[in-house]
């Protein structure tokens, strides 16, 4: 675990000093190499209500990966048309993590995926698009653009998509657990949600790892280089963490699991 952290505080340090690593638009997070596979719902011109059925994860590494992976990872492999098969393939990751975590914990009502060109005005005030990647509280539903989740995986690589979700995901556990996320009319107030989101995806990776999913050292450029570009500058209109407090934040999930993340909102445990 030393180990992860210390190389992936070196390879965030080094994208800091310009040393490489690609540039991502969106408002996102990253990683992991996994496996699996469920069906998303495909955007139409009307919010869906396609709920899933989640199959459970095999030890066989990468089942269901497209055919053009090599075995044991899922790099270079998937095109920009076929993001929602690797979405597809995370999805029951993450969710076999915080199934993990809590006796009962409810899944997203939905994941939406937005194919490229298409747009609609959900539950929420931001609608979406083919850029969006988010979670509603309003609909429980968490947001896929094919877009943005093509930027994370073409300038990242596997593992940047996969933290994005694993970060929504815990947005849905904070809205489930009534944790205060701020008022979206002050943006600085949103910030401690956003790095508890980011401990999340961190305790995520942790458990990934611990299962033997994380390939290195591929996965920590892959991380290091997507929380360098997630992160925000310093200003009155910030609502996500600086390059620093990202780090930060997700080291501390990784590192000392979901539990620390009660931190950020001690009075409000995202977990008990």
């Amino acid at each position: 675990m030393r180990r992860f952290i210390a190389a992936l505080a070196a390879l965030v340090l080094c994208t800091l000093a310009a040393c490489g690593g690609g540039d991502s638009g969106g408002d996102s997070d990253a990683d992991a190499t996994l496996r699996g596979g469920t069906s998303v719902a495909t955007s139409t011109s009307q919010p869906y209500s396609v709920v899933t059925t989640v199959p459970t994860p095999t030890s066989e590494p990468y089942a269901g990966t497209a055919p053009s992976c090599p075995q044991g990872s899922l790099e270079n492999c998937f095109t920009r048309a076929e993001m929602q098969d690797l979405i597809d393939v995370f999805l029951p990751y993450v969710e076999e993590f915080f199934d993990a975590q809590y006796e009962s914990m409810p899944v997203p009502s939905d994941y939406i995926y937005v194919r490229a060109g298409e747009s609609g005005q959900g539950s929420c005030d931001d609608g979406y698009d083919g850029e969006t990647l988010a979670y509603c509280p309003a609909d429980q539903q968490i947001y896929l653009g094919q877009s943005a989740v093509w930027s994370l995986y073409d300038s990242f690589g596997d593992a940047a998509p996969v933290l994005v979700i694993a970060h929504e995901w815990t947005h849905h556990v904070q809205h489930v657990t009534k944790v205060p996320t701020g008022d979206p009319g002050m943006p600085n107030s949103i910030i401690p949600a956003e790095n508890q989101a980011d401990c999340g995806a961190g305790a995520f990776m942790n458990y990934a790892d611990q299962q033997g999913w994380l390939e290195y050292p591929d996965d920590l450029r892959d991380i290091g280089g997507a929380l360098r570009a997630a992160g925000e500058l310093e200003g009155p209109d910030r609502t996500h963490g600086t390059i620093q407090e990202r780090i930060q934040s997700f080291s501390l999930g990784f590192t000392e699991g979901l539990w620390a993340c009660n931190r950020f909102a001690p009075y409000t445990p995202i977990i008990s």
